[in-house]
């Protein structure tokens, strides 16, 4: 083995031409907006349509950035340095504002404090550039711009409310990048004579950050729309279309659970709640307006009940509510809360109609596995207040 050979290629690999890196950076750019378009025509990801729409448009953007930086010294400075470099932090603005949204840890003030910071750069990276033509002045701007664009994303990843453990480590991903662009930065400070094309190190390191970011946050981005997609696809196998609220089946599930888990020092409700004269409704308002009737039940009984109780459409205009408390009278005092909810709910298109509810309270002590017979009591004390005239609660205790 030959150790001079080995230490002229490690040296090649760590200080590579920077126009191959940049020409490398224009067609990744350009293959990766072609595989994205391709998986836009062809995927069932309808609902994010505007998102890969946006992502397709940022890769050509990228495209056309990074050409015109290639093309340094054959075009003018205004397209090369002004217009290729406003492209290219536009897009890291608009890139990384997508990935905050999508991935919900975006917030009023941290988009008010990018957009500032984002005007603030271009304005002071363009004004410097068209004022001085040193190479490394402009190698150094450049790159802190980068690294405040990056900074304040990466920040907000990892610590804000809404993070994750994935999104936190994707933040902590770009702290190679942030590392390299703030020494790209000095070193651009510290010697002017550095230019875009000048070959060291520093350039490499720069540029494979760059590029491992470009595919990574690609990657990041399917990820988080298919995580999407399967918490919709989730959705919709727990909960209630029309309404939002759980359906049959997922309601059954989590309350046993919740009956399993339960200690006997708490009491448990069952209530189960029929709309009164709701055929009636449908026959003389039609089916469409019956859809509204249920879905502002729905919201009178996330009104009235606490946020950790379960809520579920049973069936038709039948909904069951699962309560955990520390006393008989706190289910009675719900019960009448969701009563008087279902009561007040008026629609200015048909101001003469009243909407009221029968409702079967049943409470216990929990019991593992006997969820189904707390339901038929409920259900049983639900047809007794239809028989006793509708509008009114019944309650059974067991």
């Amino acid at each position: 083995m030959d150790m001079t050979i080995c230490l002229l290629r490690i040296q090649t690999l760590v200080n590579m031409d920077t126009s191959s890196l940049i020409g490398v950076m224009v067609w990744g750019n350009m293959t990766l907006a072609a595989i994205i378009y391709a998986f836009k025509q062809y995927s069932n990801y309808s609902d994010y349509q505007n998102e890969i729409r946006t992502e397709i448009l940022l890769r050509i953007g990228y495209t056309i950035g990074y050409f015109l930086l290639f093309m340094r010294d054959a075009l003018p400075d205004i397209l090369s340095v002004n217009i290729g470099n406003t492209i290219i932090f536009f897009c890291f603005y608009n890139e990384f504002k997508l990935l905050t949204e999508i991935t919900h840890v975006d917030s009023k003030t941290f988009r008010k404090l990018y957009d500032m910071v984002f005007a603030a750069c271009i304005a002071a990276f363009n004004i410097v550039s068209l004022v001085s033509d040193s190479g490394g002045l402009r190698v150094g701007n450049a790159s802190l711009v980068i690294f405040l664009m990056y900074a304040l994303p990466a920040v907000q990843l990892v610590i804000s409310r809404n993070t994750t453990r994935f999104k936190r480590s994707m933040g902590l991903m770009h702290i190679p990048l942030l590392i390299a662009t703030f020494a790209r930065a000095i070193f651009g400070y510290k010697d002017y004579s550095n230019a875009l094309h000048i070959n060291n190190i520093v350039q490499t390191l720069f540029f494979l950050c760059m590029l491992l970011h470009t595919f990574l946050n690609t990657l990041i981005f399917f990820l988080f729309i298919k995580e999407k997609a399967d918490e919709k696809l989730a959705r919709y196998a727990s909960c209630d279309e029309l309404t939002g609220l759980y359906n049959r089946r997922h309601f059954t599930t989590c309350a046993q659970q919740i009956i399993c888990e339960s200690d006997q020092s708490v009491y448990i409700s069952i209530l189960f709640i029929d709309i009164d004269y709701f055929k009636n409704v449908n026959d003389t308002y039609g089916h469409d307006f019956g859809d509204l009737v249920l879905i502002e039940v729905a919201n009178a009984l996330v009104r009235g009940t606490r946020s950790n109780d379960l809520r579920s459409r049973y069936g038709g205009e039948e909904f069951v509510v699962l309560l955990v408390h520390e006393n008989i009278e706190q289910g009675q005092m719900i019960a009448n809360r969701i009563f008087n909810e279902i009561k007040g709910l008026s629609f200015p298109d048909h101001p003469e109609l009243s909407i009221t509810a029968s409702i079967g309270l049943f409470t216990t002590i929990p019991e593992p596995g006997k969820l189904n017979d707390y339901i038929s009591k409920a259900d049983q004390a639900m047809y007794l207040a239809k028989e006793n005239g509708r509008a009114q609660i019944i309650t059974i205790t067991g």
